[in-house]
């Protein structure tokens, strides 16, 4: 169980998580109005094969299989890292940067933080990037399908939003595999 200071101090770091979800599912959600505007009631789909339909489905298994792979593999690469005190932080350049005060503070469980920010990012965008598809195989096509397969992806970002108990739970398991 993570320390009342810890919990404190991962405040911050998760209130930027929620901003981060919300830009993620902001873009798509005012694509997907643009698109239900400009396509207007009365449009009726295209007749023939929905191609971009298809291939909208096609990348959401491929979107949906890699979120659930992906992240964990994040987090079990960076697990090794930190437990054979490899795991660093690197500026934007790539460069090793020393540790800031939120590492010197709370320690694993801070970089465990910045592990689950990683995982967060990687797992929301691969949806993000589905739903997008989905939406403009709506437009093109006009099939409900694609509209409905958007707005799941969407749902999908939005179930990953992290609360602060949601992610100290994370980093407590985490810690727990790490001893």
């Amino acid at each position: 169980m993570l320390n009342h200071e810890t919990s404190a101090a991962l405040a911050g770091p998760i209130r930027v998580m929620q901003i981060i979800v919300g830009a993620l599912v902001a873009g798509p959600l005012a694509f997907l109005v643009f698109a239900l505007a400009t396509r207007g009631e009365n449009a009726k789909p295209r007749e023939g094969v929905a191609i971009a339909t298809y291939g909208a489905m096609s990348l959401a298994v491929c979107a949906i299989s890699a979120r659930m792979i992906v992240p964990n593999l994040i987090a079990a690469s960076a697990r090794k890292k930190i437990a054979g005190g490899k795991w660093q932080l690197v500026n934007e350049d790539g460069v090793p940067d020393r540790p800031n005060d939120f590492i010197q503070k709370t320690g694993d469980a801070g970089k465990l933080c910045m592990v689950f920010q990683i995982r967060l990012i990687v797992a929301s965008a691969l949806l993000e990037g589905a739903a997008f598809l989905s939406i403009m195989a709506f437009m093109i096509e006009g099939q409900l399908f694609a509209l409905v397969l958007a707005c799941l992806l969407l749902m999908g970002i939005l179930l990953g939003f992290p609360t602060a108990s949601s992610v100290e739970h994370w980093i407590d398991d985490q810690l727990h595999l790490l001893e």
